[in-house]
């Protein structure tokens, strides 16, 4: 079953990018009769039964446009428990919609369940992604993005998918450290790990990670903007999200400006899948050169993409906690450049973040 419905240009992009419009938009909803369906939310107003993308923007299960804004936490970590409590209530008070939670294989099904309750109830749009990457509780074990896929078609994980379906998007990550991927690996690996998820009946939208740079996971966009549109085609239901990680060393504003206009001119889904203060991921040692972040912002805004700001402390980073936006999590306690990104920035969460139409559990608001 598909809705059709025509909209204004959702957004203009800053004075020397191009203007995008959305265009006759498809919905992508679902029927009992199609193959690998769910039943459809019986809500009024709700025409799909998960979030869903179109040319560059994401949707609501009401149809309306959602652009993310929020923070990462690695909630797998936190040693009071998985289900985000109570660092959630905190999150919420920046005016966040969305949080990138950083969660294990070797989570089980109801510490999902309870993550992805928790964030409903805070109307917390997951992004959720699993690794297995070394940690604070972790062997130094690694997971591609094969196993990630397994993770998510285990037959324990699946009925908590469906169950949460309206109200989650996950992200596959390919951190396997033994091997750096060709452009080529990149697609055929992910392209694989997209086709195992939708043959399990699971139609929520995938954040693809960018390939690597290096040793810097998901921060090659050029190759991400160059061959997103085919990533897209190959997904049975085109219902990707392109994300990167914008750990980009010694990148002017201009650079960053150009990285993130190459994808909106291309309407592209892009997210900001990671960015922080400095421009290296959290890893030891830490890195001194500064990120133009408030560019970054800006330019996001601009073009209505979504990002998640790495991360927000209520599990330190180590070695790095210059990368904390919080102390223990609490936003009585934050950061300097934390505070920025999340109330004082023209560009900040509070000052651009909008919750979504939809409400878990009550329909089109």
């Amino acid at each position: 079953m598909k809705n059709r419905f025509s909209c204004r240009p959702l957004w203009k992009l800053i004075p020397a990018l191009s203007l995008i419009g959305c265009g006759n938009i498809v919905l992508q909803t679902t029927s009992e009769p199609e193959q690998n369906s769910n039943l459809l939310n019986s809500d009024a107003g709700v025409v799909s039964d998960t979030f869903f993308v179109s040319g560059p923007t994401l949707f609501d299960p009401c149809g309306k446009p959602v652009i993310l804004r929020g923070v990462n936490e690695m909630v797998t970590f936190v040693p009071d428990g998985k289900d985000g409590n109570p660092y959630f209530d905190d999150i919420v008070t920046t005016g966040a919609n969305s949080v990138r939670i950083y969660w294990r294989t070797t989570d089980t099904a109801d510490e999902l369940d309870r993550l992805l309750s928790n964030a409903e109830t805070h109307k917390l749009i997951p992004i959720i992604y699993v690794f297995n990457y070394p940690g604070p509780t972790t062997p130094s074990s690694s997971t591609s993005v094969s196993q990630a896929a397994k993770f998510w078609t285990q037959q324990d994980i699946i009925p908590i998918v469906l169950k949460h379906q309206q109200w989650l998007i996950i992200a596959l990550r390919e951190r396997d450290l033994a091997a750096i991927e060709t452009p080529s690996e990149w697609a055929s690996n992910f392209d694989a790990a997209v086709l195992q998820i939708r043959q399990a009946s699971i139609n929520v939208p995938l954040a693809i990670d960018a390939p690597a740079i290096a040793t810097t996971y998901g921060a090659d966009i050029d190759t991400l903007t160059r061959t997103g549109a085919i990533r897209i085609a190959n997904d049975p239901r085109q219902n990707l999200l392109l994300s990167t990680n914008a750990w980009w060393q010694a990148d002017t504003p201009e650079t960053i400006t150009s990285k993130i206009a190459a994808a909106a001119d291309a309407a592209l889904p892009l997210l900001i899948g990671e960015f922080s203060v400095y421009a290296q991921p959290p890893y030891s040692p830490c890195s001194n050169v500064m990120f133009e972040y408030s560019t970054l912002l800006q330019v996001a805004e601009a073009t209505h993409m979504g990002w998640e700001a790495w991360s927000w402390g209520a599990v330190t980073n180590q070695n790095c906690n210059s990368l904390d936006m919080t102390n223990s999590g609490s936003s009585a306690r934050f950061s300097v450049w934390g505070q920025d990104v999340a109330l004082s920035n023209t560009n900040s969460i509070h000052n651009t973040s909008v919750p979504a139409n939809f409400t878990p559990g009550r329909g089109c608001q």
